[in-house]
């Protein structure tokens, strides 16, 4: 019995007896499924559609698939809070020091809430 490695059988990448007789039989027919796909797209006394699907067939074996590539991209964006009117100064620390204590209510104060404005446009 083997110890933690395969002894005998076939080698790696030898065909089994089917793939080789299918190999054998395409090889002594002189012409592949790809050659024949590139006859259908060469010829054009062929429906166009017929024409067109051979050669979506054919690319993949022709033509290798691009790569994707990932464009990393920084933006920045500025945002400025438009209020109603200005805070004073005690007005921001009255803020600030119901911020700091976590006030419930912080939020909610007599004025409306600020809209938020974009440099950028974001209607495209």
């Amino acid at each position: 019995m083997a110890q933690g490695r395969k002894t005998g059988g076939r080698q790696v990448g030898t065909p089994n007896r089917a793939t080789a007789a299918k190999a054998a039989e395409v090889e002594a027919s002189g012409l592949t499924p790809l050659d024949y796909m590139l006859l259908v797209m060469r010829d054009e006394s062929r429906d166009p559609g017929d024409r067109f699907d051979a050669a979506k067939a054919a690319a993949p074996y022709v033509h290798p698939r691009l790569a994707s590539l990932d464009a990393k991209t920084e933006e920045t964006h500025h945002f400025v809070a438009l209020l109603p009117e200005p805070l004073s100064i005690e007005e921001w620390e009255l803020k600030a020091e119901r911020y700091r204590k976590g006030e419930a209510a912080f939020g909610a104060s007599a004025q409306p809430s600020p809209k938020f404005v974009s440099d950028r446009s974001f209607d495209h």
